[in-house]
């Protein structure tokens, strides 16, 4: 998934500030993006900044993208960063991250690589989350048909649904992403979808096994089917479900979140807010200008979603800032993001973007 502007953002990895760098790489990162520009852009910038002055608190990055074509030289530069650094250092932790996040590839991508992996993993403990054992169990699925795999599905949720092991429902996922990636039309996920189940069942176990992996990756075409639970009144079932449509990141996804804001509930709103902070879609900016609400917090969250659009033809921006009483100090960085992509934005917008900086830094 390419968002909105990622160019512009892998661009601004060569910034001279490093709260404008990780910004950027914040966002990317946070919405899922997954074009192999950004890994190859996170290398660019640590050769010229170094590791460690690159981006702040790398390590704590929740999600980076992977890329087969750039997996081996990201196993060399590891192997190099762990060398001779204790595992308190911040090299060592980024070398860390870097390998962790390599294993979301599909299985038949990592495959050829694994006696690499296995040798990068030797060289320090830092690697402790790389569980190869796990990716072994991925690659002994691929040569599986699809009855196959549908048995092991089926005896994995019925132990998730008799014990709610967590341990069953990893396992369930593990199956049901070799079912989704290996043969895509065996499953009908709408199906599964279509209702929310009572917690505890053999339903719940199904839909449940369906969400986690959807946010583990995406298929569009299900939004509108996801949508349905932004609706719930269990946080459980709407968080999940806007977390599989950020996951989803397509111009629907978007859509679907804004749609669905002013019938949910209050808490629910909250996530959507955030969930729309994380997508990034051509026109949304505007659509999410025209979300009403006289909650304050939620006021800011959306200006925020606006602002994180980083869509400076999006005139509505202007008027949003002026009207906001305040703007709290942790926007700045977001601030001088959008102020770097200024040469298409509106006089109006330039003018309010600079006050806001103006007032932040001041």
């Amino acid at each position: 998934m390419i968002p909105f502007r990622c160019n512009d953002l892998v661009n601004l990895f060569q910034d001279s500030s490093v709260a404008v760098r990780t910004t950027a790489l914040t966002l990317l990162c946070e919405g899922y993006a997954n074009d192999e520009s950004i890994l190859a852009g996170i290398f660019a910038c640590w050769d010229k900044y170094g590791v460690e002055h690159a981006f702040a608190d790398f390590p704590m990055l929740s999600y980076l993208p992977a890329s087969a074509g750039l997996l081996e030289a990201a196993c060399v530069r590891a192997a190099n960063m762990v060398a001779g650094r204790s595992l308190t250092n911040s090299v060592t932790r980024s070398a860390g991250k870097l390998i962790e996040q390599q294993l979301q590839l599909p299985a038949n991508e990592l495959e050829p690589y694994m006696e690499l992996l296995r040798k990068t993993v030797a060289k320090s403990k830092i690697f402790f989350r790389v569980d190869l054992p796990l990716q072994l169990r991925r690659q002994s699925l691929l040569n599986q048909t699809a009855d196959q795999l549908a048995l092991q599905l089926d005896t994995a949720l019925a132990r998730f649904c008799e014990t709610q092991n967590p341990d069953a429902l990893t396992d369930a996922c593990l199956i049901l992403e070799g079912l989704r990636r290996q043969h895509p039309n065996y499953l009908e996920l709408s199906a599964v979808l279509q209702v929310t189940p009572k917690e505890g069942g053999a339903a719940w176990a199904s839909f449940s096994a369906t969400l986690h992996s959807l946010i583990q990756f995406s298929q569009p075409g299900l939004e509108e089917h996801l949508g349905r639970h932004l609706l719930d009144h269990r946080e459980v079932v709407f968080s999940q479900a806007v977390e599989a449509l950020v996951r989803c990141g397509t111009a629907a996804a978007g859509s679907t979140l804004v749609a669905q804001f002013e019938e949910a509930n209050t808490r629910a709103q909250l996530w959507i807010a955030r969930g729309l902070q994380r997508i990034r879609q051509p026109g949304l900016a505007a659509r999410i200008a025209s979300l009403a609400t006289d909650d304050v917090h939620l006021r800011n969250a959306l200006l925020v979603a606006q602002l994180r659009q980083l869509d400076t033809s999006h005139d509505g921006l202007a008027v949003q800032l002026q009207n906001s009483q305040s703007v709290p100090a942790q926007w700045l960085e977001l601030l001088y993001v959008n102020q770097r992509l200024w040469p298409g934005a509106a006089v109006d917008v330039q003018r309010e973007l600079g006050r806001a900086i103006d007032k932040l830094s001041s």
